[in-house]
Order: structure tokens, then C-alpha cells, then sequence
């Protein structure tokens, strides 16, 4: 029995005021909520399904959906018809929800006719969005027509008539069918439950939508080959994109169409705007104005410029290539989570994150500007760092990591050209986090592949693997070996293959401890569990041995441990090696040859000042050798440059001497580097003084006695 106008429900609760729809399986009321005095939609099974033997069923599902709409209406989604009640009144079950004013998407286009594409799209993607909550609540509406989507006088669209929704996976299918025609898609006939039911339901109202006309069914394209008429036939103003879309999301066949309300919506999206900001451009209100572009990477871009204080920053976000990608939404909500997580990482060696913000559709990060040069620069063009220097760098890097690894996040791609070293003091940054991820110790997690080859290990290279600190321990480790070879390890895939090796650093260069040698080797580990699973725990490994009391013991001790560990490597590398062997000693003989022709000259022209001058000369050359030695050892010895051009005369005496001992102090230790360059200035300022006794005072003579 249909209810007719007044009819009361549950006491006087509810007044029945007219009836608003009957479908194949449900009948709709409007009604009046006497206590609120507003008006629900109540919506109760068709009584023409009593006598029907499945009838017991379709009421059990029902109450049961029902309840999960219930349940689903607790999120409040604005763009789905919230559940109200559910009840029972004389035998029937009524399911109460809120009464939404407006007009159908159908009763829309019937009136104005077809609606502007960007006015059906914004309708769409917000039933699009109300979808996916149902489907995440593990429901399938079948039946989102136009009929059901009601679109309100603020242009907000809401999804209605969850009368045949159903469990994605039913345990039973029922035999009979309710849906409209015209917008299901075939499997729907079978009882198929699966999410692109709606997505085929979905893009066949935004074909209505947008043409005007009701496509063709999909039974009659199933059985008749019916052709489905294209949207761009009936409006040649619709795009190539959402034509496409459409007709993707409407495929005949399930396994054809997107698998997913998300997968499709995104066929929707509009074309990114490629934003590439050029000199001048300013940002947040002119607090940042932009000067250049200072690097692009796989990810990132980032851009020299100014803030309202006249301070250089660093402004990065996300480079053109990411902004042309169909996931660059998620590429940009994790963009923003993850430099909200670096701001937090206060550390002197990671790049200090002072700002993120949105300009447009670009999310960014101000930073500091770091005046310095990259590692990678420094090696390739100054040549080896000496240990104890590369050694200070990758402590003070390996101490930020820590720091990073602490907020649950990995760097994944610590290299040379990711580490700057400060111009006015010898301290290292690490910079360039576009690859940062977050991790969860021994848990398999999907990352995206990019990375930088020789410095990434192995289970970077795969998509789908388990990552920890001992991710960036192997890169930290290729670092170090970087900065005392010169040479890039070979990739992780090659050596994986059995293609490359990796030669121990020590047989590069024979002035690297033991005790690095083996620290590099085996941070740079190909399994993840055989690394230190630790930046500290690999960090301790470069630490120098306690040194005992008793010198003897000590050095005997050491002997020891280097005639063993030579013997080990020997073995592991196939090479020849004796106790007696010793490294080959380099002699920068350039460089000498610099001291002795600078020292020459000196005495050369200091020689006619006073005989008492030639005393001194062995003094002025220890005494250049010992502030050589000392400017090499602490000092960066490029200082010369100052020198020269601030104090001409002393730059020039200074420069041979200080790139000479640099050179030494490589192969010999400070003694005998005092020893090599005082003999070496000496011997420069005797030739000196002993050609001009020869050219000057010996031929003045000899004039003399000819006239």
C-alpha cells in the first residue's frame, strides 16, 4: 500500500506529504519532521515485491545497507545524502534521510538543455569524490543517473537513492535487476558489484551531461553491436581530454574501463599549468622576488631570490616535469608533508628550511642560501680531499643524518653534489631533500625508483623494497670514497651482476688508513644486512683505535694489526703484498722546482745588500718552510691567492712553497716535508747568491782588468 498525504509514521514523528518516486525496488516520500519541522525523504521497499519468493531478501539487505549508510553518513560528506533514521512501521521498513532541495541532474539538462562542459564536470567530480567514500566504505551505489544527483541552488551536487547500493563482494546475487537502463553498464545485469559499475554509471550521466542526449545502452552494444555515438559528434566544442574520458569510462567491456573512481577522476582533471617563474617574479605579496633559476633536478626546481629583509634564499618546489604528471596532486601533498617534516630537523648541517608556502597552485620552501661549493666541484677540480678533511665532512653529514632518520624520514640521495662546504669556514651542508621519503624500520614500502646512480644501493633500484638508515649509510660511504679517490663507485646494479667490482679505495690511493679502507668497504656492502644498519654505528667504524699508554706496545700492536689487515686485503684482491713493501712516495717535482727557482731568484737579487745577508738566508728559508708546512696542515692552501694579491712579493715566495708541502705532506709526514722544503730553499738561495758572485761581481772584475 502506497502511503497518501498525512499519513503519520512513528506516532506523529512523521507526516507523509507526498509521494516523490517508485522504482523497481523502492518507494519515496516526502515528509515532514513534526518535532524539527523540517522535511526528510523517507523511502521504504515496493510492496509489489511482497510476493516475491527473494522478497525477505531484498529486505534483510536493506536494514543492512541501511545501517552502513548510517554509518557512511557519519563522515558528513557534502555532496552525500546524510541517513537520518531507520525504522519500523506496520510491517514496513522505512529508511529516513535528509531532503535535498534542488533539481535533478536529468530534470537540469531537460529544462536548459546541454550544459557547458566546465558546469557537468564540476558536478561530476564532486559525485566523483562522494563515490569513492562509498566505495571505500565497502559499498557500490548502481545507480548514479542524473535522476539521482540533485544539484542545489549553490551549485553543490549531492548523490541520492542508496535504494539498490550493494556489498562490492555479495555473497549471494540476486536474480532480478533495478537500475536505469540507460546508464548501467551490461555485468550490472548479472548483478555485477564492483566500483567501476559506478564509473560506468558516472561517465554515462556526464555524457548526458554535456550532449543533451542519453547514449546508446549497453545491453543494446552488447548484443546488437549498437554503436555508441561519440560526444564530440553531438558538440565539436568538447575537448579531445574529456571526450576521451568519457569514452574510457563508458568501455563495454568491465576490465577495459579505469578500475577505480580515482583512476577515472583523474582522466578529468585539467592540464596542469606549467609554472616556470622568470626574473622579477614575485611571490607571497612580494616577500620573495625571484633573480634565477639555480638547478633543476629529477623532482625539484629551485630558484635564487630575495626576501623582504634584501637576505638571498633558496625557493624550491616542484620542476615542470612533476606538474605535467597525472599524480601530481599526491606529488605535492607529499611535497608539503615532507617540508613540513625537514623545517623540524634543526640541525648546522641540514639546509635550514625558513618558510613554506603556496603560491598559486605551487606549494614551496624558502631556505637558506649556502654560500660554498658542492664536494663534487672542490674534487673534480682541486683534486683527492686529504683523510683527515673528507673525514671531517662525512662526520659532520653523517651527525644531520641522524638527525633526519630520527624524523622517520630518509634522504635517499646523499652524494658529492648534495653537500656544500661553506665558504668562510670548513663545515658541510647537506641540501637537495626532493627525494626524502618517509620510512618504517623492516617494513616493505613503495617508493618511486628515482635516484642517482653510484651512490644508490641496490634495493633503491627497485620499486617495491624494504629501506632503513642503511639506505643512506651505503650512499654516505660512496661519498667518502668519491672524496678520497677521485673515481664514482661502480652502480649498484652492475656490481649486483658481477659486471663491476669495486676496488678497494686504499689500492686507488695508497695514503688511506686501513682502518677508512675498511669502513668504506663495508658501508658500501651490496645487502642491506650485512651495512651497519646505523649512520652511528657506521661512524664508529672511522674512528681511530684507543691509543695505549706504552708507545712500544702501541706500535707493535699496530704493526700487527697492518701486516694482518695487508695480508687480508692482499688475499681479497688478488695482490701481491710483503710487510716490507711500502706505499710509493709521490714528489711533486713541479712544484720543488718552483721553491728552488723562487729561492734562486731571491738571493739573486738580496745579494748585493750586505755579506752578513747570506747568515740569514738559511734562516728565511727553514722559517718560509715551517709557515708553509703550517698553512698546507690547517689552512686551505688556496689562501695563496689572497696573498699574492694583497702582498705581491710575499704571495710569490709563499705560493711555491705552500702548494709544494700540500703536495708532500700526501706522502711524507711534517719532518721530512720541514726537512725537503728548508733544503730545497736553501740550495734555491745559495745558487742565487752564488750567480750573482759569478755574473756580476766576477765580471765587474774582469772589465776592470781588461780596461
Amino acid at each position: 500500500m502506497v502511503w497518501a498525504s498525512g499519513h503519520k509514521l512513528q506516532g506523529d514523528k512523521y507526516i507523509i506529504e507526498q509521494v516523490l518516486g517508485q522504482g523497481g525496488f523502492g518507494i519515496t516520500y516526502k515528509a515532514r519532521h513534526t518535532f524539527l519541522n523540517n522535511l526528510v525523504v523517507i523511502k521504504t521497499p515496493n510492496e509489489s515485491l511482497q510476493n516475491d519468493p527473494e522478497y525477505p531478501k531484498y529486505v534483510k539487505r536493506f536494514i543492512e545497507e541501511g545501517q552502513r549508510l548510517e554509518r557512511l553518513s557519519e563522515t558528513q560528506h557534502p555532496n552525500i545524502v546524510r541517513v537520518r533514521d531507520l525504522f519500523h512501521e506496520g510491517g514496513t521498513y522505512c529508511l529516513v534521510m535528509d531532503f535535498v532541495q534542488g533539481e535533478s541532474l536529468f530534470n537540469l539538462v531537460q529544462r536548459r538543455g546541454a550544459l557547458s562542459t566546465d558546469e557537468a564536470v564540476k558536478y561530476i567530480r564532486q559525485i566523483g569524490e562522494a563515490l569513492k567514500v562509498v566505495h571505500q566504505a565497502g559499498l557500490v551505489h548502481r545507480d548514479a543517473h542524473p535522476g539521482n544527483i540533485m544539484v542545489q541552488q549553490d551549485g553543490k551536487a549531492v548523490l541520492i537513492d542508496f535504494g539498490i547500493a550493494g556489498e562490492a563482494v555479495p555473497a549471494t546475487v540476486s536474480s532480478k535487476f533495478f537500475a536505469n537502463v540507460a546508464f548501467a553498464p551490461y555485468e550490472q545485469m548479472r548483478g555485477g558489484r564492483e566500483p567501476r559499475v559506478d564509473v560506468y554509471s558516472l561517465a554515462a550521466s556526464l555524457y548526458y551531461a554535456v550532449t543533451g542526449q542519453r547514449p546508446a545502452t549497453s545491453l543494446d552494444r552488447k548484443l546488437y553491436s549498437a554503436p555508441l555515438v561519440t560526444p564530440q559528434q553531438y558538440v565539436l566544442s568538447i575537448s579531445n581530454d574529456l571526450n576521451q574520458a568519457i569514452l574510457k569510462g563508458m568501455e563495454l567491456e568491465p576490465q577495459d574501463r579505469p578500475q577505480t573512481m580515482q583512476e577515472w577522476l583523474e582522466m578529468l582533471a585539467p592540464k596542469q599549468v606549467i609554472t616556470i617563474w622568470s626574473s622579477g617574479h614575485q611571490l607571497r605579496d612580494g616577500k620573495y622576488i625571484i633573480h634565477r633559476i639555480l638547478a633543476q633536478g629529477g623532482f625539484g626546481i629551485t630558484y635564487l631570490a630575495r626576501n623582504d629583509r634584501g637576505e638571498q634564499v633558496v625557493i624550491k618546489t616542484l620542476n615542470e616535469i612533476v606538474q605535467s604528471r597525472p599524480d601530481f596532486a599526491k606529488l605535492q601533498e607529499d611535497f608539503v608533508r615532507e617540508a613540513l617534516r625537514l623545517a623540524k630537523c634543526n640541525h648546522p648541517q641540514i639546509v635550514r628550511v625558513d618558510d613554506v608556502f603556496q603560491a598559486g597552485q605551487l606549494w614551496c620552501m624558502a631556505m637558506e642560501y649556502i654560500q660554498g661549493r658542492h664536494l663534487a666541484d672542490i674534487v673534480v677540480n682541486s683534486g683527492v680531499l686529504p683523510e683527515a678533511e673528507a673525514l671531517g665532512y662525512i662526520r659532520q653529514v653523517g651527525e644531520a643524518l641522524t638527525v633526519v632518520h630520527k624524523q622517520g624520514l630518509l634522504h635517499r640521495d646523499v652524494k658529492p653534489a648534495n653537500i656544500i662546504v661553506r665558504s668562510n669556514k670548513p663545515e658541510a651542508v647537506l641540501i637537495d631533500f626532493g627525494l626524502a621519503r618517509e620510512f618504517t624500520p623492516n617494513l616493505t614500502q613503495l617508493h618511486t625508483a628515482n635516484l642517482s646512480h653510484c651512490f644508490a644501493p641496490i634495493e633503491q633500484y627497485s620499486t617495491v623494497a624494504q629501506r632503513g638508515a642503511y639506505t643512506d649509510v651505503y650512499a654516505l660511504a660512496a661519498t667518502l670514497y668519491f672524496l678520497l679517490t677521485k673515481r664514482l663507485p661502480p652502480p649498484a646494479p652492475l656490481r649486483a651482476n658481477g659486471t663491476e667490482l669495486v676496488e678497494p679505495p686504499q689500492r686507488i690511493n695508497p695514503s688511506i688508513s686501513d682502518r677508512v679502507n675498511r669502513a668504506i668497504l663495508k658501508g658500501m656492502e651490496l645487502e642491506a644486512k650485512d651495512r651497519p644498519q646505523s649512520v652511528q654505528e657506521w661512524l664508529e667504524l672511522l674512528k681511530e683505535p684507543v691509543r695505549h699508554n706504552t708507545v712500544k706496545n702501541s706500535q707493535s700492536k699496530s704493526k700487527k694489526a697492518t701486516k694482518s689487515s695487508q695480508a687480508q686485503q692482499s688475499a681479497s684482491v688478488n695482490r701481491v703484498s710483503s710487510s716490507s713493501q711500502q706505499p710509493k712516495k709521490i714528489i711533486p717535482w713541479y712544484w720543488l722546482t718552483g721553491v728552488l727557482l723562487t729561492y734562486s731568484v731571491l738571493g739573486y737579487f738580496t745579494a748585493p745588500v750586505a755579506k752578513a745577508v747570506a747568515w740569514v738566508w738559511a734562516w728565511v728559508g727553514s722559517g718560509a718552510a715551517v709557515v708553509a708546512i703550517f698553512a698546507a696542515w690547517f689552512v686551505d692552501a688556496n689562501v695563496v691567492w689572497i696573498l699574492c694579491w694583497v702582498f705581491i712579493p710575499i704571495g710569490l715566495i709563499y705560493l711555491p712553497l705552500a702548494f709544494a708541502s700540500k703536495n708532500l705532506l700526501k706522502s711524507f709526514n711534517k719532518s721530512h716535508t720541514f726537512l725537503i722544503l728548508t733544503g730545497t730553499s736553501c740550495l734555491g738561495l745559495g745558487l742565487g747568491w752564488l750567480m750573482y758572485r759569478i755574473l756580476v761581481v766576477q765580471y765587474n772584475q774582469f772589465l776592470l782588468a781588461f780596461l
